[in-house]
C-alpha cells in the first residue's frame, strides 16, 4: 500500500467511525425529566451564575443546568424566555397560625409569593409547639422550619423575657428543642418594648436553655423589643444567631445621630447575622437607606409574612426584594439574600436555597416588572423594578 492509498484509507476509516460515533450519539435516549424550565436568565448567587440557560428536576430534585437541555416525552416544559429563574425562595421570618385553622390561606399567599420555604418566628412555644409540628408544619406545602418562643405560648400571646423562668419551664423547654432539632433553628425572643435589662435577661435564658438542650441552636432577637441606645443586649448576642427588625426607626434603631450604632457593627464584626426586617413593623426606610450608605448591608431579608394580619401579594418576600433593588443592590446579591443565605443559615438540608446539582427541587420564575403602587400597610414606597413571581416549583411540583 503506497502512502496515498494509506491516507486515503485512514481518512476513509476515520470518516467511517465518525459517522458511526455520530449514530451510537444521536441513538442514545434522551434524559428522562419530570419537569424542564427553558429558555429564562437563571441566577444562583451560589455558583455566581447569571446566564440564560435550561434548569431540569427530576425525581423532586435539581438534575441538570445547561445551555440547551434537550425535553424528552412526557417532560412537562415551562416556557421561561424572558423571566429570572432563581433557587425557591426561603422566607426566614414567617408567621403562622399555630392552630392550623389558617393553612389553606397560609399555603396559597406563598405560593403566590414564591416561597418554598418560609421559617416560623416563635408562633409555637414549649407547649403548644407539638400541636404546630402536626397542624401547621405536617399540612403546609411550604417547607417549614421554626424558632420557638421562650415561653409557654407563641408571639402572638406577648412578649417573653421579663422574668427569668423556673427550672422546670426551661428544661421543659430544651426538651421540646433537643426532641424537634430536625425542625427547631433555635429561640425567638421579643423581650418588652424599650426594656433593655429584660432584653439581656431573655438572651441570658435562652443561651442557658439552648445550653440544657445540647444543641448549637441559634437565637432570634427582635431589635423593634428594646434596646435603649446603649444597646448593651447586642453584646450578648454569639456568632450565628440572628438580629431581626433592624432596620426599624425609634428607641431599637441601629443609628444613632445617623450613625450604626458602635455595639450593632460590633455585633456584625463578630458574626451575628443581620437580618432586614419588614412586615407588620415595617422596616424605615430612611434607616436602611443611612445603614446600606454606610456598608451595614444585612445578611438576609425576610417579609414577616402573616396571613392573619389580612397580607396580600405586596406583603410578600418579592416585595421586600424589590425594596432592596431600589435602594441599590445588585439583583443577583438580592437574590442571595433570599435564598443561598438562608439556606446556609438553615443548615438542615443541603444545598437548601442553590441550583446546584441534587439540591432540592425548588425554583421560583419571576417577571421583572414595573410597579406604580405598593401596599401602605408594608411601608414600602413604589419600586421602579418590581420582581413578580409567576411560578412557583416545590419538591419538583408545580404549586
Amino acid at each position: 500500500m503506497t502512502a496515498f492509498d494509506r491516507r486515503r484509507f485512514l481518512a476513509r476509516t476515520g470518516a467511517v467511525a465518525s459517522a458511526a460515533l455520530g449514530s451510537r450519539a444521536f441513538a442514545q435516549p434522551l434524559r428522562a425529566f419530570d419537569i424542564l424550565v427553558k429558555g429564562g436568565t437563571v441566577i444562583d448567587p451560589s455558583r455566581s451564575m447569571q446566564a440564560r440557560a435550561d434548569v431540569a428536576i427530576r425525581a423532586g430534585r435539581i438534575a441538570a443546568v445547561e445551555a440547551d437541555v434537550p425535553a424528552s416525552p412526557g417532560t412537562r416544559v415551562i416556557d421561561a424566555r424572558g423571566k429570572i429563574v432563581t433557587a425557591g425562595l426561603i422566607d426566614l421570618r414567617a408567621h403562622f397560625d399555630p392552630s392550623g385553622t389558617s393553612g389553606r390561606r397560609e399555603d396559597a399567599l406563598l405560593a403566590r409569593h414564591g416561597v418554598t420555604t418560609a421559617v416560623s418566628a416563635g408562633d409555637a412555644g414549649t407547649e403548644d409547639f407539638k400541636a404546630f409540628r402536626r397542624h401547621v408544619a405536617s399540612r403546609t406545602a411550604v417547607r417549614i422550619y421554626a424558632f420557638v418562643h421562650l415561653g409557654a405560648a407563641g408571639t402572638r400571646v406577648g412578649p417573653s423575657g421579663r422574668d427569668a423562668p423556673d427550672p422546670v419551664a426551661m428544661e421543659r423547654a430544651a426538651q421540646v428543642i433537643a426532641g424537634n432539632h430536625d425542625m427547631v433553628l433555635g429561640v425567638r425572643i421579643r423581650p418588652p418594648r424599650s426594656n433593655e435589662e429584660a432584653g439581656v435577661a431573655a438572651i441570658t435564658h435562652a443561651i442557658d436553655t439552648l445550653e440544657r438542650a445540647q444543641v448549637r441552636g441559634r437565637i432570634m432577637y427582635a431589635l423593634e423589643g428594646g434596646p435603649g441606645p446603649a444597646h448593651a443586649a447586642l453584646e450578648r448576642l454569639r456568632p450565628g444567631d440572628i438580629l431581626t427588625h433592624t432596620y426599624g426607626a425609634g428607641v431599637g434603631s441601629v443609628l444613632q445621630g445617623a450613625k450604626i450604632v458602635p455595639a450593632a457593627r460590633a455585633a456584625r464584626e463578630r458574626g451575628v447575622i443581620i437580618e432586614a426586617g419588614a412586615g407588620r413593623t415595617p422596616m424605615d426606610l430612611g434607616v436602611a437607606a443611612a445603614a446600606l450608605e454606610q456598608g451595614f448591608v444585612p445578611d438576609v431579608i425576610s417579609s414577616g409574612f402573616d396571613a392573619a394580619a389580612g397580607a396580600d401579594a405586596a406583603m410578600g418576600l418579592p416585595a421586600v426584594m424589590s425594596l432592596f433593588l431600589e435602594l441599590g443592590l445588585e439583583l443577583e446579591h438580592v437574590v442571595a439574600l433570599a435564598t443561598s443565605n438562608p439556606g446556609r443559615l438553615i443548615g438542615r438540608e443541603a444545598k437548601l436555597g442553590t441550583l446546584q446539582l441534587d439540591a432540592p427541587g425548588d425554583v421560583t420564575i419571576f417577571e421583572l416588572t414595573h410597579r406604580s403602587a405598593a401596599s401602605a400597610a408594608t411601608g414600602l414606597k413604589p419600586a421602579a423594578r418590581w420582581l413578580q413571581p409567576v411560578t412557583r416549583i416545590h419538591a419538583g411540583v408545580v404549586r
